[in-house]
């Protein structure tokens, strides 16, 4: 869509940060800027097997620090 009204000003929250950082690395000439709010940066390999044992901890009943649920 944004390849036929050209480069857009882009926000993303939380995991649009994510989603807009991607769009900017991948696709910077669709971009004329861009705001991250709330983002934890880009995911690397081993963010599936993290969130994989995080919620095995939390499915065994594990106490879970605060903010992670």
């Amino acid at each position: 869509m944004l390849e036929a009204v050209g480069p857009a000003h882009v926000v993303g929250a939380s995991l649009g940060a994510l989603i807009t950082q991607t769009l900017v690395l991948r696709h910077p000439d669709l971009v004329r800027s861009a705001t991250f709010m709330f983002g934890g940066g880009q995911f690397g390999p081993s963010w599936g097997p993290l969130m994989t044992g995080i919620v095995e901890l939390y499915t065994a009943g594990a106490d879970l620090p605060s903010g992670i649920e």
